[in-house]
């Protein structure tokens, strides 16, 4: 689950930050930021896909300082931090463009999802047989 949130967060977070570095300017961060939104699904081709494990640990990976930074500076230590309180400080503090290239830099591709799947029938004589 925690993987899963993290994927849903920067499903969420990506387009936010890619359409703020199109208004600034910042080329070399957009056209990261828009490589990085394509290695999320839903992949509609059946060519090959991002492993989501990989992916989703890059995401835990780029998030978990930001998580860290907050609960320090949190007075209530009884509050639990869930990836979805980090929506806000991202929008606030958008990660940096190196971090993010060396969070995402080696996502392994997995075989199309045709090739991975394996199936077999068997065949087993019920006892009802003569």
């Amino acid at each position: 689950m925690r993987r899963r949130r993290a994927l849903g967060l920067a499903d969420r977070v990506l387009p936010v930050w890619k359409a703020e570095a199109l208004e600034r300017g910042e080329w070399k961060r957009f056209q990261l930021l828009q490589r990085l939104e394509r290695l999320f699904p839903p992949h509609r081709d059946d060519g090959e896909q991002p492993d989501p494990r990989a992916l989703a640990d890059a995401c835990l990976a780029v998030v978990r300082p930001v998580q860290r930074e907050g609960m320090a500076r949190s007075r209530r230590w009884k509050r639990l931090w869930r990836l979805d309180d980090l929506y806000k400080p991202l929008l606030a503090a958008p990660v940096a463009t190196g971090r993010l290239e060396r969070a995402f830099r080696e996502i392994p591709l997995l075989p199309p999802v045709t090739d991975r799947i394996v199936a077999m029938i068997v065949g087993v004589p019920s006892g009802d047989q003569q």
